[in-house]
């Protein structure tokens, strides 16, 4: 069985890897959609970020370190309230 310090040290190993990939790309790349309806990275991003700045990856390790929290996340929404955020500041908040 995995326990919630291991997936919160792969997590954790994901976002970095995450944040490696983007920082080296210019915005007008990060805004690309690879293909039609495939979301770009900086939508990617956002969504990790949360809903209207619900901070999913705060959810997420939070959900890792407690015994059973709730989250309040809607599988498949995405909100664009960020779209227009520039990368760096994307990047922070994940």
């Amino acid at each position: 069985m995995v326990s919630g310090p291991s997936l919160q040290q792969q997590l954790d190993q994901k976002v970095q890897e995450i944040k490696q990939a983007v920082s080296g790309l210019s915005e007008e790349q990060a805004s690309k959609e690879p293909a039609q309806g495939e979301w770009s990275a900086k939508q990617v991003l956002s969504h990790l970020c949360g809903a209207d700045d619900a901070l999913s990856m705060y959810e997420f390790k939070r959900f890792l370190s407690e015994d059973t929290p709730p989250l309040g996340i809607t599988p498949g929404q995405y909100s664009d309230i960020r779209k227009d955020a520039p990368v760096p500041e994307l990047l922070s908040k994940v």
